[in-house]
């Protein structure tokens, strides 16, 4: 064994890369956080007490304390003391004023507007808060929120000119002031952006919003040089509009969205605001790389004795190209029973009918699930809804058992959920005997290569049973 050198200098910590730092202080952060995940979050004060080692561990160490800030109840009360102090959002503008360069750490920011009438953001407050934001210019994700559903188009973020809400203050500006080219990931729910901000996040790849929408700039922008928005991941749920998204424009009547690059899309299968016009028809043509596709009901299907399945099979709409790179696929529908005696004719919307879910090279996992509730739900006519009509999925995944390799070669995992939705009904189990009897009877194949180990099959019912009084 060599002799130790007594001459050769062991590193100290301000001898070795910044990035070395980061990464050691960003796995001591993982390693506390794993331990902490059911306690009160101890890491921060770990995190604090390794900043004290040295000078060099400083500036990582209040990196990975404020990568992300969260203003969102119950953590929270504005202007008021809460838990973990200096550490919330409650006394950001404080901090951020005594350490302007704290912000330049933030890469992850959310707020949410709660319901608590004692939590209303006061204007002094949200000035403050909006004069805070404006040193933070590293952003990549953010995530707007308010807690009320009726407050949708009255919170409106924004640029100077559109209308602010008189709660809001500066602090519409200021959050709007945050939509630009860094900004990757963003999530509105229950708010509403302008085209002219959103126009300025050229580099956002996801975009979430539920019951969001966009709402046109009095004062537009010239988009001379503004590129489309290439997204890749997409989610649609609630009242979003749909004329908002498929009709926002720049100049020269240039849409707003690219949808070529999408790989996660969750949009509904048609619209609450405007039946004629279908997100599916709209955007599933130009995704030619998707991986992930979840198709919901936009509401709950009213159920007659005569209806035929609300829309065409939304998978015909859908980019050839997509066919050999989408692996997980999620079907979910709602029934409203309307009716006396009303009949499920077809579960499944018509999504399985025609044998095009085998043209899916690369599916891996398919999960459907159908909810079932409604004024007249007692009414509805069991026998007939819950007859062969649900052996479609069973046939069009598995031609015959004779030839195993007609299941498709890829498919591991395919779930089935059927629930009703809170049956405070006598009948209750009833429905529950009925599906027992459709779990044994209407899927033979899919049971048995279940069985044989080929696949991960299930089938489950989930009935909420009335409280004895």
């Amino acid at each position: 064994m060599a002799p130790i050198q007594p001459d050769r200098a062991r590193p100290s910590l301000p001898d070795l890369p910044i990035e070395l730092l980061k990464t050691i202080v960003q796995d001591l952060k993982d390693l506390a956080e794993d331990k902490d995940e059911d306690e009160d979050e101890d890491w921060v004060l770990e995190l604090r007490a390794l900043s004290l080692v040295s000078k060099a561990l400083t500036a990582p160490c209040q990196e990975a304390l404020f990568d992300v800030a969260d203003m969102e109840p119950p953590k929270f009360r504005f202007g008021k003391d809460i838990y973990r102090g200096s550490d919330t959002l409650a006394t950001f503008p404080q901090l951020i004023k005594q350490s302007p360069h704290l912000a330049s750490y933030i890469r992850d920011f959310t707020i949410t507007f709660p319901l608590d009438p004692e939590s209303k953001l006061t204007g002094e407050v949200g000035n403050e808060i909006a004069g805070a934001l404006e040193h933070v210019t590293n952003l990549t994700g953010l995530s707007i929120q308010h807690e009320d559903e009726t407050y949708r188009k009255a919170w409106v973020i924004s640029v100077p000119g559109m209308r602010d809400s008189m709660q809001f203050g500066r602090l519409g500006s200021a959050l709007g002031g945050l939509l630009g080219p860094r900004l990757q990931h963003l999530l509105l729910r229950n708010v509403t952006v302008s085209v002219a901000d959103l126009a300025r996040c050229t580099s956002l790849e996801g975009l979430h919003l539920i019951n969001a929408g966009l709402d046109e700039d009095p004062n537009p922008i010239d988009f001379e040089d503004a590129g489309r928005i290439k997204l890749k991941t997409l989610e649609i749920t609630g009242k979003t509009s749909l004329t908002d998204i498929l009709e926002a424009r720049l100049i020269k009547n240039r849409p707003l969205f690219d949808f070529s690059h999408l790989e996660d899309l969750t949009i509904p299968l048609r619209s609450r605001e405007s039946l004629e016009k279908q997100l599916p028809e709209h955007i599933l043509p130009h995704a030619r790389r998707l991986r992930s596709l979840y198709l919901h009901a936009a509401h709950p299907y009213a159920v007659s004795q005569d209806d035929d399945p609300p829309c065409p099979n939304s998978l015909t709409y859908l980019n050839p190209a997509s066919f050999s790179t989408l692996s997980h696929l999620t079907l979910s529908i709602e029934f409203d029973i309307t009716d006396l005696d009303a009949v499920i004719r077809d579960p499944y919307f018509g999504h399985f009918a025609d044998g095009s879910i085998r043209q899916f090279e690369a599916l891996e996992a398919l999960e459907v699930e159908v909810l079932i509730g409604g004024a007249e739900v007692r009414h509805v006519n069991i026998p007939q809804s819950c007859s062969n009509q649900w052996a479609a999925l069973d046939t069009a995944l598995v031609p015959g058992l004779s030839e195993e390799e007609a299941l498709m070669h890829r498919l591991k995992s395919v779930r089935v959920l059927f629930r009703m939705d809170e049956p405070d009904i006598p009948p209750a189990h009833v429905f529950n005997d009925a599906m027992q009897r459709v779990m044994r009877r209407r899927f033979p194949r899919l049971t048995e290569l279940n069985e044989k180990g080929r696949l991960e099959f299930s089938l489950m019912t989930e009935m909420q049973f009335p409280r004895s009084r």
